[in-house]
C-alpha cells in the first residue's frame, strides 16, 4: 500500500492556490509569468490524478492518458528552468540603461523569444525522450505513470542535462538582475516607468525572487539525478535493441521502490517540486495588497448572484498631496482648482479641493481642503 494523502493534499492546494492569482497575471500580459502557472499547473493536476487514480493499485486504466502525461512529466524540469531564464532575462533587460529605448519591434521580438523559449525547449525534450525511452511508460503504485529513459551517455545530453545548463544560464541573468537592482535602486522606479514593462519596484523584486526560487531548487537537484543516474549506465546497442517490445508497460508496486528512505526519497522527491514551487509563487503574488483586493471583488460578485446582502466598506480616500508638491491625480476622482475662494487668506495661499467619485453607494461627495501659507 502507498497512500500518500499529503501528497494528494498538498498537489490539490497547489492547484488553487495557482488558480487564485492567474487573472491578475493574465491582465499584465507576462508570458513568463503566465507560463510559470501553466506548467505548474499541469505539474500539479497530472500528480494530483495519478496519486488519486493509482492510490492502491497498478492496473493500466488509462493508457492514452499515461502516454501523454509521461511527456509532461519527463519536460516539466526543463519548462521550469526556461520560465526562471525568461524571467530574470526579461528584468535584466527591462532594468539595463537601454531599456528606455526599446522599441515595440524589439518587445515584439523580445516576446516571440520569450515564448519559443518556454514552449519550444520543453516540446524539443519531448521529442528527444522518445530517443532514450524502452518502453511505453511504468506504472508505480501510489504514483501513476512514469517516464522510462534508457540509462545511457545519449540520454544525458538529449534529456537530464538541459535543465541544468537552462539553470546556470538563468542564474547569470539573475545575477545581472540584482546587481542591477542593487546598484540602481534609487533610479529603478523611473526605469521601469520609462520601459513601460507595467512592472513597479516592489513586482520587480518579487519576479527576481520567484526565478531565484525556482533555479536554486532546480539546480542542485537537476545535478543530483545528473550524477545519480550516471552511475550505472548502459551501452547504446541500436534502435532495434533499445525499443524492442516497445508497447509493454511495467508495473512497480509499492514494495519494490519503498524498500528504503533513500530509495523512497529518489523516487518522490522530484514529485513535491512542483506543489513546493506552487506555493512559493502564492506566497510572492497571491497574498499581495492587488490580489486581496480581486479575492474581493470575487466575493462580492458571488455574494450578489447568491442574492445574499454584504454592506460595502465605506472609506475615505487615502490620497492627499504632500505640500510644495507635484499633485497626483487620484484613481476614482481628480484633483479641482476652486475657482473662487471666499474668506480671509494669504496671497501666497494654496487652495485646492479633492473630489472623489463613488466614495459611497449613497452619491455623498467627500472634498477636502489643504492651505498653505506663507510664514
Amino acid at each position: 500500500m502507498a497512500h500518500d494523502t499529503a501528497f494528494v493534499i498538498f498537489t490539490g492546494l497547489a492547484v488553487i492556490a495557482l488558480l487564485l492569482p492567474l487573472p491578475i497575471q493574465l491582465r499584465a500580459r507576462n508570458v513568463s509569468t503566465v507560463l510559470n502557472i501553466v506548467w505548474l499547473l499541469l505539474g500539479n493536476i497530472i500528480f494530483f490524478i495519478d496519486a488519486i487514480i493509482w492510490w492502491d493499485n497498478t492496473n493500466n486504466v488509462a493508457p492514452v492518458w499515461c502516454d501523454i502525461v509521461t511527456k509532461v512529466i519527463s519536460a516539466l524540469p526543463t519548462a521550469l528552468s526556461c520560465c526562471s531564464l525568461s524571467i530574470n532575462r526579461r528584468l535584466a533587460l527591462i532594468a539595463s540603461p537601454r531599456s528606455a529605448n526599446m522599441s515595440q519591434s524589439y518587445k515584439r521580438k523580445t516576446f516571440v523569444i520569450d515564448l519559443s523559449l518556454i514552449l519550444g525547449c520543453p516540446l524539443l525534450v519531448m521529442v528527444m525522450t522518445y530517443i532514450v525511452q524502452p518502453h511505453r511508460f511504468n506504472i508505480s503504485e501510489g504514483s501513476g505513470c512514469e517516464p522510462i529513459v534508457w540509462p545511457c551517455l545519449a540520454a544525458i545530453f538529449l534529456v537530464y542535462i538541459w535543465p541544468i545548463v537552462i539553470a546556470l544560464a538563468s542564474a547569470v541573468y539573475g545575477a545581472i538582475a540584482i546587481r542591477f537592482f542593487l546598484s540602481r535602486r534609487l533610479q529603478l522606479q523611473s526605469l521601469l516607468k520609462s520601459s513601460q514593462s507595467g512592472l513597479d519596484s516592489g513586482h520587480y523584486f518579487r519576479l527576481m525572487t520567484l526565478a531565484s526560487a525556482d533555479y536554486v531548487l532546480a539546480l542542485p537537484l537537476g545535478v543530483f539525478y545528473l550524477v545519480e543516474n550516471s552511475l550505472n549506465l548502459q551501452a547504446w546497442v541500436s534502435w532495434s535493441y533499445v525499443h524492442a517490445n516497445f508497447s509493454r508497460v511495467d508495473v512497480y508496486p509499492a514494495s519494490s521502490y519503498l524498500v528504503s528512505a533513500e530509495a523512497t526519497v529518489l523516487h518522490l522527491l522530484p514529485r513535491w517540486i512542483c506543489p513546493l514551487l506552487a506555493f512559493v509563487f502564492f506566497l510572492f503574488f497571491g497574498v499581495g495588497d492587488e490580489a486581496v483586493a480581486e479575492y474581493g471583488r470575487w466575493i462580492f460578485k458571488a455574494a450578489k448572484l447568491l442574492r445574499i446582502p454584504i454592506q460595502p466598506k465605506q472609506s475615505l480616500p487615502i490620497h492627499a498631496p504632500k505640500l510644495g508638491s507635484m499633485v497626483a491625480p487620484l484613481e476614482r476622482g481628480a484633483w479641482k482648482e476652486l475657482e473662487s475662494i471666499t474668506g480671509d487668506f494669504d496671497s501666497n495661499a494654496v487652495t485646492m479641493e479633492i473630489v472623489s467619485e463613488g466614495v459611497s453607494h449613497n452619491g455623498v461627495a467627500v472634498s477636502v481642503t489643504v492651505e498653505r501659507r506663507a510664514m
